[in-house]
């Protein structure tokens, strides 16, 4: 297979701060064989050349959090309907659609936090061999309560049967274990409220034991501030959301639990769309930025991982639109290329994907994004797709 030098007028393998002025990447086999200056790769005769005069390479984005088997509609309620009226091979192609525009867009790697009937597991395994679809990781149905947020997906459960419940999901091939601590905003009629948590510290601890056991990491989606605090000392993962309320249109930022989640590494996935904009404008910003996006630049400033992630799915969340969440860190004050690692180098570390995607180095996937202009400058350049490379293949 002939190799393919892609160069152009900048690169940022990752992670922040990195960047190389006329460079390129070459690709081989799949695999990213080399980084560095264009006169120096471009010794390599026998390799195709693609040249993106006045563009930006830098590796493809993860969204950490998304829901492919739901359609974005306006409303939520009408969302869960009509996910609950197709039958799965409707789905499925409706969940193929759905990644492949997240993958034109320049995501190639989709973290999918919650489905139904392991359809994402399903969509994943069709796409082994021809890796047509972004690179999909996936919880299956998250682990709820009966009646309990997000209980639509069919992964409520008795609260004797936690280990097996983690057995069954490890037994069918998820990439990791998604648990609802709290109440949220998925099933919005029928659930606990988001500042009420829905499993006990000593049950959240029983899914972690029974998880790291069989070496699946947990995510906990927590919006209360208890719910959040009983994650972090249980040892989960990836804490989701991290509304930290107390109760409604209260929040309690727990300076103690945030330091705890810098010290053991633990991730925060904090969910934004183009809603957030909307959001600004009907709270104003002052007290958006207090009760929501502050957390942002608080989260980075205490030094906590954090997993950008777009809620794609859910009411006017979509799939291929991950650079709206983006511009929300920007908006509260996160620097533009810390922004760019938490989407990329970042992403992959919190999500252990660290060896094989997520900067552009040798042996890595060749997950490559193109752009045109610099996103270090603007990160709407990120809408503005060259190309787009998946495991070495132009998607």
């Amino acid at each position: 297979m002939t190799d393919t030098l892609l160069t152009a007028d900048r690169v940022l393998p990752g992670p922040a701060g990195q960047a190389i002025v006329d460079g390129g990447v070459l690709v081989r086999d799949g695999a990213i064989a080399a980084v560095g200056p264009t006169d120096e790769l471009l010794q390599h005769a026998d390799a195709e050349v693609r040249r993106f005069p006045s563009g930006t390479i830098l590796p493809g984005l993860v969204d950490g959090h998304v829901h492919l088997v739901l359609d974005a509609g306006a409303d939520q309620q009408d969302i869960i309907r009509r996910f609950r009226e197709r039958d799965d091979e409707l789905l499925l192609e409706d969940m193929h659609t759905r990644a492949a525009a997240a993958q034109r867009a320049g995501i190639t790697t989709l973290r999918d936090v919650g489905d139904s009937r392991g359809l994402v597991a399903r969509l994943r395994d069709a796409d082994a061999t021809t890796r047509r679809l972004p690179r999909l990781l996936t919880a299956g149905a998250p682990l709820t309560i009966p009646g309990g947020d997000a209980s639509f997906f069919g992964g409520a459960v008795d609260r004797g049967d936690l280990r097996s419940a983690v057995t069954e999901r490890a037994e069918a091939g998820v990439d990791f274990i998604s648990l609802m601590a709290s109440g949220g905003h998925l099933s919005p009629d029928d659930a606990p409220a988001p500042y009420e948590s829905q499993f006990s510290h000593e049950e959240i601890e029983t899914i972690v034991a029974a998880a790291h056991d069989v070496g699946l990491p947990v995510t906990a989606h927590a919006h209360g501030t208890q719910a959040i605090v009983d994650s972090v000392s249980a040892g989960v993962d990836v804490i989701e959301h991290a509304t930290f309320t107390t109760g409604p249109h209260e929040v309690n930022y727990d300076e103690k639990c945030v330091r705890e989640m810098a010290e053991r590494g633990i991730a925060v996935c904090i969910t934004a769309s183009l809603n957030w904009r909307r959001i600004v404008a009907q709270m104003g910003a002052d007290r958006a930025h207090a009760l929501f996006y502050g957390k942002l630049s608080w989260l980075y400033e205490a030094g906590v991982p954090q997993v950008p992630g777009s809620r794609a799915g859910t009411a006017n969340s979509q799939s291929n639109d991950l650079v709206s969440a983006l511009e929300a860190y920007e908006w509260a004050g996160v620097p533009r290329e810390i922004v760019l690692d938490y989407a990329t180098a970042g992403a992959a570390r919190a999500l252990g994907l660290a060896a094989t995607t997520g900067t552009l180095a040798p042996d890595l996937a060749a997950d490559i994004l193109v752009v045109e202009g610099d996103p270090r400058e603007d990160l709407g350049a990120l809408r503005r797709v060259q190309a787009v490379m998946q495991d070495g293949q132009w998607r």
